[in-house]
């Protein structure tokens, strides 16, 4: 996973408001910045990503992993830090400013996290929310008759105003996203009677983004693209200003939900090497494990799915010796799977043909690798190539006949 570090900037530096998409619509979300979306009989404006590359902050700020203890943090920091944490600029200067008790231009980080959070609160026992709720569940049974058409109009928009997210698509099944998608979509439309009870799916899905890559910055594509899809369908029946600013309030309410958790869960990846193991006596989340697992040589799929076999009590971790037993496991259940039989009788099958001009395939193989990933060459630097082959064969023929 990715952590973001901003700078402070000065005071007199404006901040345009953004509108943060929720990373649950995308498995591993990557955007890039577009212009306003566009309008159809709306007249607000609909949500955007900025185009400006965020500016940094001093590494001791981790945008989601929170500031290092004994820290303060300035307002012009505080607003950075909130931007990436689903807030809107005016939003995060309020918050800082109703804050900063003692009103000496500096929070301590938890003041930091209470002002964060203070917002969710606000929002939810507001008459405003319960208005918006009210509006999102009056036109859900519409989006319902035609979810499928709806979904698919999210993702043909997300595809072409934002091509550079396809290929983390790539060996995603579509059908199966697109079901998950419109689960998630239910889920917080009938939930929003009880925010409560839903707000621990969501953080759930936070920190299981972070394992997909997800980073903050690339949420309000995802966000302005679901918008759309739900103002095609809703244009002719109940699509108006109140309603697209209603699904626009508790879409910020969910982003901000899932960065609070998606923060502590990149503070917790912190202590885990993804070679070395994880230290003693930590616990390993979900989105940890699969970040983990991946640089051990799994899929996203599969390390989502060797996870949530191995939780046996279901409280969202596992211990140092679980996380080792989880991953030795998805082998053992490849190999004593029907699949490796078939995989085994191919390899042997076509490895006498593979024999007879093996000298052809491991030239083939260096040229290849060298000619395709040049930064690999200096790791041969020094080395008899001949006999490097001739290893290489050997290791090869071990294999196939093991």
């Amino acid at each position: 996973s990715r952590c973001l570090y901003f700078f402070s900037v000065p005071a007199r530096m404006s901040y345009s408001p953004r509108v943060a998409a929720a990373a649950a619509l995308s498995p591993r979300g990557a955007m890039s910045p577009r212009g306003e979306l566009p309008r159809m009989d709306s007249t607000i404006p609909l949500p955007r990503l900025e185009s400006q590359a965020l500016p940094r902050l001093e590494s001791t700020v981790d945008a989601l992993g929170g500031i290092a203890e004994g820290l303060e943090m300035t307002q012009e920091s505080f607003v950075l830090y909130a931007l990436a944490r689903g807030l809107s600029a005016d939003e995060a200067n309020a918050v800082f400013e109703e804050a900063d008790l003692n009103h000496d231009g500096t929070l301590q980080k938890d003041e930091v996290e209470k002002a964060l959070m203070s917002t969710v609160t606000m929002y939810v026992t507001s008459d405003e929310f319960v208005e918006h709720r009210r509006l999102l569940k009056e036109c859900w049974p519409t989006v319902l008759e035609n979810k499928d058409t709806v979904i698919n109009q999210f993702y043909d928009h997300l595809f072409e105003e934002n091509p550079v997210v396809k290929p983390l698509f790539e060996g995603i099944h579509m059908e199966t996203q697109k079901r998950m998608l419109a689960s998630v979509l239910n889920t917080l439309v009938n939930g929003l009677d009880d925010v409560g009870a839903i707000v621990p799916k969501l953080q759930k899905l936070g920190q299981r983004h972070v394992g997909y890559g997800a980073t903050p910055e690339y949420y309000g594509a995802v966000g302005g693209s679901l918008v759309y899809a739900l103002q095609k369908q809703l244009q002719d029946s109940h699509w108006c200003d109140e309603l697209a600013d209603a699904w626009v309030k508790v879409y910020q309410l969910v982003v901000k939900v899932m960065l609070s958790a998606e923060k502590s869960e990149r503070t917790f990846a912190k202590a885990v090497d993804a070679l070395g193991g994880i230290q003693e006596g930590v616990e390993m989340t979900q989105a940890a494990f699969v970040a983990y697992a991946m640089a051990r040589g799994l899929s996203a799929e599969e390390a989502n799915a060797t996870f949530e076999a191995a939780d046996e009590n279901k409280d969202g971790t596992l211990q140092a010796e679980e996380v080792e037993k989880a991953l030795q496991l998805s082998i053992q259940h490849y190999v004593a799977s029907s699949n490796f039989e078939e995989h085994r009788q191919a390899l042997k099958g076509c490895w006498p043909k593979v024999l007879e001009d093996k000298d052809t395939v491991i030239d083939n193989f260096y040229n290849h690798l060298f000619e395709q990933n040049p930064g690999v060459v200096p790791l041969f630097e020094g080395i008899h190539m001949e006999t490097q082959k001739r290893m290489l064969g050997s290791i090869l023929n071990t294999l196939v006949n093991g």
